[in-house]
C-alpha cells in the first residue's frame, strides 16, 4: 500500500475558524441544515484524521503494543487508514478540547463556584442571578452560587481564544445556552439534577 501525501496550509487556510463560523451562522437555519452542518463540520475537524475502514482478510498474527504492554493475537479484520489519516493530529484535538474544558473548570473553583456536570464542551454551573450560598441536603456543608454577573466574566476570559473572523462571529467561544431564556426572551432561573454527564435533568418553578 503506497501512502498518499496532502498537504494543508493552516496560516493561508483557517480551517478550524471556517468551520466554527459556519456553525455560528447557521443558528437561523432550519433544524435540519443545522445538523448538516454540525456533521460536516465534525468530519472535516476531527474525523478525517481517524478514519479507519475495516476489510476482511485471512486469519493474521498480530503483534499488539499498548501503553507498556505488548501481546500476539489473530484478527481476521484489517482497518486500513483513510486518505486523511493523522492520529497524531486527531489525538491534540481531542486532548486540546479536553484541555479547554479544565481551564473552564478551573475558572469556576476560582471563582469560588461550583458546577452539577460537565460535559463534552460545557459545564452546568450553579448560579443564582445575584449568587449566595446553596443549602445541601443530608446535612453536607452548603455550596456558593456564582452570580450571572461572575459567570459573564468566566465567559469573557474565553473570547482571546476565538478563531473566527469577529466581523461573522463576535465574543467568546464560550456562551450562556438559550435554555437561560424563555420563549419572551427574558432571563429565567433553571434547576438541574444530576447523578453524571449524560444523566441530568433540568427543570424551572412556577
Amino acid at each position: 500500500m503506497q501512502a498518499q501525501h496532502m498537504y494543508l496550509d493552516t496560516n493561508a487556510f483557517r480551517y478550524f475558524g471556517v468551520a466554527f463560523e459556519n456553525v455560528s451562522l447557521a443558528e437561523d437555519l432550519k433544524w435540519t441544515a443545522r445538523c448538516s452542518i454540525t456533521c460536516l463540520n465534525k468530519l472535516w475537524s476531527y474525523g478525517l484524521f481517524v478514519e479507519l475502514n475495516p476489510k476482511d482478510i485471512p486469519n493474521t498474527n498480530l503483534n499488539v503494543f499498548s501503553g507498556e504492554e505488548s501481546f500476539e493475537t489473530t484478527s481476521r479484520v484489517f482497518e486500513e487508514p483513510g486518505n486523511w489519516f493523522a492520529p497524531h493530529l486527531g489525538s491534540l484535538i481531542t486532548a486540546g478540547g479536553r484541555l479547554l474544558l479544565a481551564m473552564l473548570e478551573k475558572c469556576i473553583t476560582d471563582a469560588g463556584g461550583q458546577y452539577l456536570f460537565c460535559d463534552t464542551d460545557s459545564a452546568a454551573i450553579v448560579s443564582w442571578e445575584h449568587g449566595g450560598e446553596v443549602s445541601m441536603p443530608d446535612g453536607a456543608n452548603p455550596i456558593r452560587a456564582l452570580s450571572r454577573e461572575e459567570v459573564q466574566s468566566i465567559v469573557d476570559r474565553f473570547e482571546s481564544l476565538n478563531p473566527c473572523d469577529r466581523k461573522l462571529v463576535p465574543g467568546s467561544i464560550l456562551k450562556v445556552h438559550k435554555l437561560n431564556w424563555d420563549k419572551n426572551k427574558q432571563r429565567r432561573q433553571l434547576y438541574g439534577y444530576s447523578i453524571a454527564a449524560k444523566r441530568y435533568a433540568l427543570y424551572t418553578k412556577s
